[in-house]
């Protein structure tokens, strides 16, 4: 497995994202950390709340590949609880994601005229 850092950025949320270690959102306006690497050959980026990767910091190579996919046991091994982080409302279609949404209402509205999505109400402990 070959991994190349290439950098980090400290953007604004321009929308809602997932963060890559706990699973959680990050909400829209919030400042998160952006890292660039190239993973198997392949440029890549993925989103983390900044005090996601405060936990991450003398990391080594094993430990990332150990608990840093693994969106569960990494809010487990650091107490991340749901007070810490909100509710997720997440549209599927025939079982398979295809959007999330922090807000219920606007989930709702997004489910009109199509009958054959659902609306799944998700904790941290379910992600």
């Amino acid at each position: 497995m070959s991994y190349v850092f290439l950098s980090d950025t400290l953007p604004v949320a321009a929308k809602q994202y997932v963060c890559w270690l706990c699973g959680l959102p990050i909400l829209k306006g919030k400042l998160h950390i952006k890292r660039a690497a190239v993973f198997e050959g392949h440029v890549c980026s993925t989103r983390m709340h900044t005090e996601c990767e405060n936990h991450t910091r003398g990391w080594s190579q094993d430990d990332w590949e150990d608990y840093g996919n693994i969106p569960r046991e990494f809010r487990q091994m650091f107490g991340i609880t749901e007070p810490d982080r909100p509710k997720v409302y997440v549209l599927c279609n025939a079982g398979h994601p295809v959007g999330a949404y922090s807000d219920k209402s606007k989930a709702v509205k997004a489910l009109e005229n199509r009958p054959d999505w659902r609306l799944q109400e998700v904790t941290w402990e379910d992600q």
